[in-house]
């Protein structure tokens, strides 16, 4: 039996989307973003690290609704006892936004998501992990197909690993301020 793609799940979609909806150039936006993430654990001394998202797919399913995917990449950076710990991630994700004014230039939004990553310690072998998103931002048109992004969101995770797996009961996470474009 042949196994299906995401990439054949996808142009499938689309060409639904194409079929039924009237045209996908309205409903699609390819992009990319360049973040700035910083660690809250159980340290509380993160500093602000960049990283990027190179690839960004969104869809509109409606004018004032759209889910978007990212594939990215970024660090963690903390000091636990006078030693620097770096955190590699590799992230997928997906989010639901909303646009508040959908048919205006400047388009202030609101956002929730969840994904996956695969992470290491230092030189420790890599872990994957989960985490949830919350997050607002502003979309501004510069024309009909090109917008600029500013988001900024708090990424909880399921573990308490990022800062060395201290002591604490409560889970680690991470504030995303990203800025980036999409072509629709």
């Amino acid at each position: 039996m042949k196994k299906i793609h995401f990439f054949q799940i996808v142009v499938i979609a689309f060409w639904i989307s194409n079929l039924f909806a009237g045209g996908i150039q309205d409903k699609l936006g390819f992009g990319f973003n360049v973040n700035s993430q910083k660690l809250y654990g159980d340290t509380q001394t993160g500093a602000f690290v960049f990283g990027g998202n190179p690839f960004v797919l969104r869809y509109d399913f409606k004018p004032y609704a759209y889910l978007e995917t990212d594939i990215g990449f970024s660090k963690l950076s903390t000091k636990i006892s006078g030693v620097n710990l770096d955190t590699d991630m590799i992230n997928l994700g997906v989010k639901v936004g909303y646009r508040f004014l959908h048919t205006k230039r400047i388009n202030p939004l609101f956002y929730v998501g969840i994904g996956v990553f695969n992470f290491r310690l230092g030189n420790s072998p890599r872990f994957w992990d989960g985490y949830g998103a919350v997050g607002v931002g502003t979309e501004m048109f510069v024309n009909n197909s090109l917008g600029l992004n500013f988001t900024g969101d708090f990424r909880y995770t399921s573990g308490t690993d990022f800062d060395g797996g201290g002591n604490s009961w409560r889970k680690d996470g991470f504030l995303n301020i990203a800025f980036g474009l999409n072509y629709y």
